[in-house]
């Protein structure tokens, strides 16, 4: 069966503002906002455009598509040719920093790009499929308009991106087009569910993703004081843990036995019901206590969880978006490996494919390439 979501959109913006007017841009894309927001208010929406120092865009999605409109009118004249590579890999690692902390969600990278961006090296195609075949089960979608753009190598690697994730691939000769495109891209995607996902939430993780995703849950903080447990209510000293981003408290074994409702496909990878943060236990412990070998002293409450739209709503109160501006992870010499002979590219991009390899931060927990020597969030030497 096929179900929608609330969706989370991120509008890449790799136009060259010496080529295309961006009002014409910022029409379109606030038509777009408007036309999801009618349909679910809980839709959210964030942006990404290069500067001079790299990929900029706001450090949460945001309910608000005038928040997006004004800060983009803000950055019209900074504007510089876009990192397609470097833009969708910032994309990404940002959308995965978003899913550690949201459930529920169906989250799309929009493309906007035209002949003026930088071209995806070869190089750089093997990384991109691989991390994009991590993320497409959250589940990501990818759709990608052209404007005016006629570089047929740069068409086909980019086909071959939105393929990954079954997205739309679009290509106008003119700007006037973008607004039914837009339109037409407004429509919520079908995700594809198992047939008896609505009563038991079963979910399922492809084997080869699965150590991926234990990766980038959190393991629960010792909580060795006496407090009560948000689940069954019982005070203790013992057994207990607590969420590292909320602080909730809550028995092991309480938690391990919500495992079996609010785990994402993986036994023992779950969310804490109170602020939705990715978290893990050991799997056969958490096993054992579902199964019954390891006893319960207290029978949990009925499990509860607060209201994912109106908690983001109010984080957003709390913590309203801010801009930020990253280094770019991809960034190679790009007008160098546009010169290059064919026989050079070849062999560079031969040599580096083999190379270059995404890592994650031991500092921020952030991903970046083998080709960084510091990491372009948190600047930790590697």
């Amino acid at each position: 069966m096929e179900i929608k979501r609330s969706e989370d959109c991120l509008i890449f913006i790799g136009i060259t503002p010496e080529f295309i007017k961006m009002s014409r841009v910022n029409d379109a894309i606030s038509l777009f906002m408007n036309k999801k927001q009618e349909v679910d208010s809980s839709d959210r929406f964030n942006f990404i455009i290069f500067q001079n120092n790299g990929p900029t865009y706001l450090d949460h999605f945001t309910f608000d598509p005038n928040l997006i409109l004004k800060t983009l009118k803000s950055l019209e004249k900074k504007i510089v040719k876009a990192n397609i590579a470097g833009g969708i890999f910032v994309a990404i690692t940002f959308i995965i920093d978003v899913f550690k902390k949201i459930s529920e969600k169906v989250f799309r990278l929009i493309i906007l790009t035209d002949d003026g961006a930088y071209k995806i090296p070869f190089h750089y195609i093997p990384i991109l499929e691989d991390l994009i075949d991590k993320v497409k089960g959250m589940p990501f979608f990818i759709d990608i308009v052209r404007i005016n753009a006629f570089d047929i190598q740069e068409r086909l690697n980019l086909t071959e991106l939105t393929k990954c994730t079954n997205g739309m691939f679009h290509e106008i000769t003119s700007i006037k087009e973008l607004n039914p495109i837009l339109t037409s891209l407004s429509e919520k995607k079908y995700v594809k569910v198992p047939a008896y996902y609505m009563k038991k939430k079963t979910k399922r993780i492809i084997n080869r993703n699965i150590p991926f995703y234990v990766n980038l849950a959190e393991d629960p903080l010792i909580f060795d004081t006496i407090g009560s447990c948000a689940v069954c209510f019982q005070r203790d000293n013992i057994g207990m843990i607590k969420c590292p981003a909320c602080e909730t408290i809550v028995h092991k074994k309480c938690w391990a036995q919500w495992a079996k409702m609010s785990n994402i496909g993986i036994s023992h990878v779950f969310r804490c019901h109170n602020c939705f943060n990715l978290l893990k236990l050991d799997e056969k412990f958490v096993l054992d206590v579902q199964e019954g070998r390891i006893p319960m002293e207290e029978k949990a409450k009925k499990f509860t969880r607060r209201d994912m739209v109106n908690y983001l709503r109010e984080l957003e109160e709390k913590q309203k978006p801010k801009m930020i501006q990253v280094n770019d992870p991809m960034a190679i010499e790009n007008e160098t490996i546009e010169i290059k002979t064919e026989n050079q590219q070849n062999s560079t991009n031969k040599r580096k494919k083999q190379q270059i390899k995404i890592i994650i931060c031991p500092n921020c927990s952030k991903f970046t390439t083998s080709n960084n020597k510091q990491c372009p969030n948190c600047y930790f030497p590697f």
